[in-house]
């Protein structure tokens, strides 16, 4: 659930970065490198931090999250120009639908490759049976 959150936060940045600096350029494949580029820092913090609990070095998984952020703007920037510039599809329904196809890519990597070494301990959150003991 933290997951599916920090991404649709970074997400949101970057969607609302690529709407405006589409329609002020034209230029589709520019816009969305530099808006995938600030939603990625935004992500990659939110997810080293608060999502994986992350102790390492951030320089030492920066670089796989740049290799898996890199193969996702590959695959969506492809993506889009195909259903946009291509197809002639709005750019608003293509985004959602490009992001979510790639979402279960971008958790298994970061999840699995990215952030698999060393985690804070998640804090504990007292239940119910906890609290009436």
């Amino acid at each position: 659930m933290a997951f599916a959150g920090s991404s649709f936060a970074s997400w949101a940045v970057e969607f609302a970065l690529l709407s405006a600096l589409y329609t002020l350029t034209g230029a589709l494949v520019a816009s969305a490198v530099v808006a995938r580029l600030v939603g990625c820092a935004v992500n990659f913090v939110i997810n080293r931090r608060i999502v994986f609990h992350h102790d390492g070095n951030p320089a030492a998984v920066l670089g796989g999250y740049a290799a898996v952020q890199g193969a996702s703007l590959l695959m969506n920037t492809a993506a889009l120009a195909l259903l946009v510039d291509v197809l002639g599809a709005s750019l608003t329904p293509a985004k959602i639908a490009v992001d979510l196809t790639l979402f279960a890519f971008s958790f298994t990597m970061q999840r699995f490759v990215v952030f698999a070494g060393p985690r804070t301990p998640r804090p504990q959150v007292p239940s119910a049976v906890t609290l009436a003991a």
